[in-house]
């Protein structure tokens, strides 16, 4: 008999097989971070919704083919801050109204 964890560990694999990325790829786009696949492998436990939602992703990640980090990027794009860099005068350096990465922008 097989438990959730061996299951869900077999599909992560045949996904990143599929898909020719390392398993920890995998359960770190799923959105379970990089040792998703390491807990699988050990054995430990999975909380059934958990698995419920990481299969659903599974699903998407076949279906679309997902098979670059550059398409996690895009794909993501919108909720990464973007710096702002002004380069007045050509010299190349920041503009001091520039914001920088940590500053809050107003939206």
């Amino acid at each position: 008999m097989s438990t959730l964890s061996e299951e869900l560990r077999r599909e992560v694999e045949a996904v990143a097989s599929a898909l020719g990325v390392h398993p920890s790829t995998v359960g770190k786009r799923a959105g379970q971070g990089g040792h998703f696949y390491r807990r699988l492998c050990a054995g430990k436990r999975i909380w059934p919704e958990t698995a419920e939602k990481v299969r659903a992703l599974l699903i998407e990640m076949r279906a679309n083919n997902i098979a670059h980090d550059a398409k996690d990027g895009e794909r993501n794009s919108a909720a990464q801050p973007q710096k702002v860099v002004s380069t007045q005068g050509g010299t190349g350096a920041p503009s001091p109204a520039a914001p920088s990465i940590t500053e809050p922008r107003d939206v």
